[in-house]
């Protein structure tokens, strides 16, 4: 196979195993709370990569630690060390693993892998994003990195949690309390109040009274009621009923009548 065609084929393969994300058994929240090391509130600072020890890449981002859920001997900033990266002409990418933006505010579940050195638990399901939305602040996954089951084996379909009561959840379980997991909230409907919307209110009609009745074009049959026309419209050219013309009809092959009752004639048709 030429060098050539080898190296598409791989890149292709590349794209395809990233696109498709990666694939976990998603534990509980509360059982993601035992597993970790540590549980911290903090900024997102500067992302850099580097080689590692066995020739690998890292990207290592600085966190801004604002507050300490779980965890001891943490204050001021940390190194979180995720695998992949970019560094010259080298790259490696993997599926699930978290990634950072600068100045993003998060709630991050650690592992300790060295000495000030963290890792995110479970890869990108230790790392929720504080999102606004509206009133509402939630903290939520990279639910595009996510898919796979929940520890009972049925398909995993990511919640949305509000970030106050997810919180207090997180702080009561992490000091031993047993609280309850209250606090997922239902996508809320995308609606658009921008003038480029697409839909357009429909319009105010006001019925009116016309300036004529039934009966002004029917007979009367009975009573008020109007039944049939009283003037039939004269015809003239250009209307929607015309006669034809004597010579027409005299060309026109002879109309049989009908066969009626004794006592009763059925008109020709016309």
């Amino acid at each position: 196979m030429p060098r050539n065609v080898l190296i598409t084929f791989l890149a292709l393969t590349l794209l395809a195993v990233v696109a498709s994300g990666a694939t976990f058994v998603v534990p509980t929240d509360r059982e993601l709370i035992h597993r970790t090391d540590a549980i911290v509130i903090g900024n997102a600072l500067v992302s850099y990569s580097q080689l590692n020890d066995r020739g690998g890449i890292d990207t290592v981002t600085s966190i801004s630690v604002e507050e300490v859920i779980k965890g001891s001997g943490i204050s001021g900033t940390i190194n979180v060390v995720e695998p992949g990266g970019v560094v010259g002409n080298h790259a490696s990418i993997l599926s699930g693993v978290p990634k950072f933006t600068e100045g993003q505010r998060m709630l991050l579940f650690l592992k300790q892998t060295g000495k000030e050195r963290w890792a995110a638990t479970e890869l990108v399901l230790g790392k929720f994003t504080f999102t606004n939305e509206g009133e509402d602040t939630l903290l939520l996954r990279d639910e595009g990195e996510i898919s796979g089951w929940d520890p009972d084996l049925k398909q995993h379909r990511e919640p949305r949690r509000s970030a106050a009561p997810f919180l207090q959840f997180v702080r009561d379980e992490a000091g031993g309390r047993m609280p309850r997991a209250n606090y997922t909230v239902d996508a809320a409907p995308s609606i658009s109040t921008s003038s480029s919307s697409p839909f357009v209110a429909a319009p105010n009609f006001v019925a009116t009274a016309l300036a004529f009745s039934a009966n002004s074009y029917t007979m009367i049959m009975s009573g008020t009621a109007g039944g049939r026309w009283s003037v039939f419209p004269t015809p003239s050219h250009g209307s929607w009923a015309r006669r034809r013309s004597p010579a027409r009809r005299a060309a026109a092959p002879p109309r049989f009548r009908r066969r009626s009752r004794p006592g009763t004639t059925m008109p020709a048709r016309m």
